[in-house]
């Protein structure tokens, strides 16, 4: 008989506990050069500055040398970072989106993007800034429409921004000046 048998566990649950423990056990030791310390803020939250430490493992999305502002984050389940959330790697800003769903439940599994710029917010007479992820929608084009006289902005962006009290009050379809 198994050990884990007598304790009342399944085959799959000693797995996945098991799982579970090695995902820690890399995390928390550093093992792997892909694991890394980073700083977090969590989601929901107006201040962005209120930060964690935590160890996270980032990995490529994929191995095209082109795409360099996605990467996979992955978590301890007990993590605060979560969708929404911002962490701090390698001097970059980086916003948490989606979850992904893992097969074996051992860590969460996030997509995170790059920011390179900061969207202003004026609400009330006080100014909010916040990270942002943007990326033209405009097809072949560079966002310009040449007039005879004047070059007039005709991009359209579609910007990725945490949820918090703030910027909960824009709405879908503002605009902004970038």
């Amino acid at each position: 008989r198994r050990r884990w048998m007598d304790e009342g566990m399944s085959d799959s649950e000693y797995a996945l506990n098991q799982s579970i423990e090695g995902f820690n056990e890399l995390v928390d030791n550093m093992l792997a050069p892909t694991v890394h310390r980073v700083r977090c803020s969590r989601p929901l939250n107006n201040d962005i500055n209120i930060l964690g430490v935590e160890n996270v493992v980032i990995s490529d999305l994929t191995r095209n040398e082109a795409v360099k502002d996605e990467k996979l984050l992955h978590t301890k389940l007990e993590s605060i970072i979560d969708s929404g959330s911002y962490i701090w790697w390698l001097n970059e800003r980086w916003i948490v989106l989606s979850e992904e769903h893992n097969a074996v439940p051992s860590h969460r599994t996030f997509m995170i993007r790059k920011c390179e710029i900061n969207a202003n917010i004026l609400i009330n007479g006080e100014k909010y800034s916040y990270p942002v992820y943007a990326y033209n929608m405009t097809l072949y084009s560079d966002g310009l429409k040449e007039l005879v006289n004047l070059s007039v902005s005709s991009a359209k962006y579609s910007i990725m921004i945490a949820e918090n009290g703030i910027t909960n009050t824009l709405d879908v379809g503002s605009r902004f000046i970038i």
